[in-house]
């Protein structure tokens, strides 16, 4: 009985020890399998395993019915939103680039920015690079109304749900108290718009209040269903995320989850903050701060400028359509991101854009907010450079890699 035990054993460390030669042929795995008890409570943190609930959105009532996710998904597919009905909040945030842009879509819409992802984007305080918009249903708004994007506009966007009987049903079911806007909607010019061209604009200047506050409620209504769609949009588990949760737990990861060498040692360099700053700013089971940090992208001079965030804070206190409000469901204490702004005119904003999460890389080319890099390793080399001083000036300090140090970090990366 004892020699049995001892050749089972034997057999399994045998069919170990060959299941990794068979993932050796594709990946060269490292000796380095053991991580200190404070590397591992660093690794812990990162995972998908302690991601809190979805919080709320007291701001948006209707932001977890089923109904209003119903109606999202399909306005946020709907083509008919665009002036011309030829882009959709679809066109822009790409299912098969993790809801992001493409370099060609940006081309093509002379944009200064990428669209970031809408992954996870239930989680944030502020929306685009500059942090604009303080509600995703605010965000939603925009794009609808911009020139450059889909150029409509809100009493087109309500003309557009009174014609359309599932999506009228839908929207008189989830605010029956504001089904005047889409009648009203019918009797006034189709193109007035506060964000258009000059002519637009004095359209709507021309509206009597009381009826502009009708329409732009039943606007603030399309934004927080669309809203409930996106905040469905959540990650799902990676490599990375498997890889680590066997390492916690003391056993050995699967084959198809083991890291090579250079993944390894590129990991270990991504959570090392004597070598790299990486986590400063990308920390927590998304990845990302949620904060806004100067990296030495910010155009100050010449064509194209972008000050960054310094900008976005101004928009978000002046849009109407913030948690503070009138068409917010909010109460005052809810719009803590808002009433605490700091507005100390000695902080350093100008140039600072807002951190993206790290999840799902390897489809979000090209990267930073006007997609100026396209690999991850330009991204990297960025950093390295910025770091140094060989750049314009940023938070970043000192960050001296070997290029050897730079592969592993970017053979990481394209893990996430």
């Amino acid at each position: 009985m004892r020699f049995n035990k001892r050749l089972i054993a034997l057999s399994a460390a045998l069919l170990m020890f060959t299941s990794g030669v068979v993932v050796g042929h594709s990946k060269t795995h490292s000796s380095q399998t053991e991580w200190n008890d404070q590397q591992q409570r660093t690794l812990a943190s990162l995972t998908l395993a302690t991601l809190a609930d979805v919080p709320r959105d007291q701001s948006n009532r209707v932001a977890d019915s089923q109904e209003a996710i119903t109606l999202g998904k399909a306005l946020f597919f709907e083509k008919k939103l665009s002036k011309n009905g030829d882009m959709s909040c679809a066109t822009c945030h790409q299912p098969n680039h993790y809801f992001t842009d493409s370099s060609e879509k940006l081309n093509n819409r002379q944009t200064l920015r990428v669209a970031p992802t809408l992954v996870g984007s239930a989680y944030n305080n502020w929306f685009y690079w500059d942090g604009r918009r303080d509600s995703l249903w605010a965000q939603a708004l925009l794009p609808i109304e911009t020139p450059n994007e889909m150029g409509s506009s809100r009493i087109a966007a309500l003309r557009l749900i009174d014609s359309d009987p599932r999506y009228r049903e839908s929207y008189q079911s989830l605010f029956p108290e504001d089904v005047s806007a889409l009648s009203l909607a019918q009797t006034l010019p189709l193109t007035a718009n506060p964000y258009g061209e000059q002519s637009e604009r004095k359209l709507w200047s021309k509206i009597f209040r009381k009826k502009k506050r009708i329409i732009n409620q039943g606007f603030a209504n399309i934004g927080k269903a669309i809203a409930a769609f996106e905040r469905t949009l959540l990650p799902e588990p990676s490599q990375v995320d498997r890889y680590i949760n066997a390492i916690i737990k003391g056993q050995a990861p699967s084959p198809q989850d083991q890291l090579s060498e250079a993944e390894q040692k590129g990991l270990a360099l991504f959570i090392d903050p004597k070598k790299t700053q990486c986590m400063e700013c990308h920390n927590g089971p998304l990845l990302t701060n949620n904060g806004f940090h100067n990296l030495g992208t910010g155009k100050f001079t010449g064509e194209n400028r972008d000050f960054g965030r310094i900008y976005g804070k101004i928009a978000a206190q002046m849009d109407p359509f913030n948690c503070l409000g009138n068409y917010s469901d909010a109460k005052p204490e809810d719009c803590n991101a808002l009433r605490f702004l700091s507005n100390d005119k000695h902080a350093a904003v100008a140039g600072q854009f807002k951190v993206p999460t790290l999840r799902g890389l390897s489809k979000t080319a090209p990267y930073f907010h006007d997609g100026s890099k396209e690999t991850l390793r330009d991204v990297v080399v960025h950093y390295h450079n910025i770091s140094l001083g060989q750049s314009t000036e940023s938070e970043l300090r000192a960050m001296p890699l070997s290029q050897e140090e730079i592969d592993h970090l970017v053979e990481f990366l394209k893990l996430l």
